[in-house]
């Protein structure tokens, strides 16, 4: 039995094999009902989850985790001031995920923004933001996130 890739996580390889005492499975199916052991939890679960067998427990909020390191593997959260008046033209350079963070400075004329930008463009970025009148543009690494 071959293992479909569901997540790649950029590093190792590995396989896996179901074990039981001799005649005793001969069918996924027979799986169901007992206790699985297994390192790889996902795999297992999205294999027996096909056969209509149940599932390992926690699969789901496992897999979250991982895609949550992976994607802060690929961005970074950048931070800058901007003045109010060049704040939209700033946000499409910087659109983030979903929209960027505009927050109020305790000068009327400028605004904060935070934005997660893919982390291969960051030195292009923050060049493009200088270059419109942003200052104090601060990158910083992702450890872990959801979206």
């Amino acid at each position: 039995m071959e293992a479909d890739e569901t997540l790649a996580l950029g590093f190792g390889r590995s396989t896996f094999r179901f074990a039981a005492e001799p005649g005793e499975i001969s069918d996924v199916a027979h799986l169901a009902g007992r206790r699985i052991a297994t390192s790889y939890q996902r795999v297992v679960a999205d294999h027996l989850r096909a056969a209509d067998a149940p599932a390992a427990t926690a699969v789901d909020v496992l897999l979250r985790r991982l895609q949550g390191v992976l994607v802060a593997r690929r961005y970074v959260l950048m931070d800058y001031d901007v003045p109010v008046a060049l704040a939209d033209a700033a946000g499409a350079v910087t659109p983030g995920l979903e929209s960027p963070t505009i927050s109020p400075l305790a000068d009327p004329s400028w605004v904060a923004v935070r934005a997660m930008v893919p982390r291969g463009s960051t030195n292009r970025i923050m060049g493009e933001l200088y270059d419109l009148g942003a200052r104090a543009i601060l990158v910083t690494d992702i450890h872990a996130c959801r979206l």
